[in-house]
C-alpha cells in the first residue's frame, strides 16, 4: 500500500468518510483501517470538526474548498515580502 506523505492533505471526500463513520459509532482504529489512514490523521481531522460543530450533513452540503476553509485545511499561500533583503547587513 502507498503511504501518503506525511503533512499531506487528504481528499475532502476521505475527510467526509472518516466523519461519516465516526457519526455511525466506528471507533477510531476502524476507521483508520477502513479510510487507509494513522488513527492520529482520524483523531486530527474528528478534532477538528468538533470544534466547528459540523456534521456530516453540513460537511456534505459544503463544496470542496468552502470544506477545507472550514476545516482549517486548506493550503495557504506565502504573500511576498515588501522590502528587500539585505544581503550585505
Amino acid at each position: 500500500m502507498k503511504r501518503k506523505q506525511q503533512g499531506g492533505l487528504l481528499p475532502v471526500a476521505k475527510f467526509r468518510e472518516i466523519l461519516r463513520l465516526h457519526e455511525l459509532g466506528y471507533s477510531q482504529c476502524q476507521i483508520a483501517q477502513s479510510c487507509a489512514v494513522a488513527r492520529s490523521t482520524v483523531q486530527d481531522y474528528i478534532r477538528r470538526a468538533t470544534a466547528k460543530n459540523l456534521s456530516y450533513d453540513q460537511l456534505r452540503q459544503l463544496s470542496d474548498s468552502e470544506a477545507q476553509a472550514a476545516l482549517g485545511k486548506g493550503r495557504q499561500k506565502c504573500e511576498p515580502r515588501e522590502e528587500p533583503i539585505d544581503f550585505a547587513a
